[in-house]
């Protein structure tokens, strides 16, 4: 999913990558961003072909998607073919609910998150009722329903 951010006041374009467990930024937009300071990192990072991804380092930017502001880290490297690579951290630090049917990520601010608790976490209508740990590179399915759906797929199971 392709997006456009304000990173430390630079317009970005980004990838979210989903399969990703860090974002990265090219060496060449971290350069044009002012007042930033890169980091030594012992970090090693691998790419989804399992081939090693060069760090120069790491950073923290200040992130401005659609008026919703962040502080995110990001790692630094010459060696991504584009400007910015969002991983599943940056969802941590930037609260949106990616709506894969119509292809949209949708950034909320924090306090639109209704609750989170070792038992339940919800954000609009979808709700997980127990923890689950997903190792980096891997996927999940989970089986579930929409209320108030008559869509046949949106049952309990």
């Amino acid at each position: 999913m392709r997006l456009t951010a304000q990173l430390a006041g630079v317009e970005c374009q980004c990838i979210l990558v989903t399969g990703s467990s860090i974002s990265v930024l090219h060496k060449s937009v971290f350069d044009a961003m002012p007042n930033l300071t890169l980091k030594k990192t012992s970090v090693q990072a691998r790419t989804a072909s399992h081939s090693e991804l060069p760090l120069l380092g790491r950073t923290v930017v200040p992130v401005d998607i659609a008026g919703v502001k962040s502080t995110v880290p990001f790692f630094v490297s010459e060696a991504i073919d584009a400007p910015c690579l969002l991983g599943v951290d940056f969802l941590q630090h930037c609260p949106c609910v990616i709506d894969l049917r119509s292809k949209q990520l949708f950034v909320t601010p924090a306090e639109a998150v209704r609750s989170v608790s070792a038992h339940a976490v919800t954000v609009g209508d979808v709700c997980l009722y127990a923890d689950c740990a997903v190792a980096p590179g891997t996927e999940m399915m989970l089986n579930g329903f929409v209320r108030n759906s008559r869509l046949p797929w949106s049952r309990p199971h």
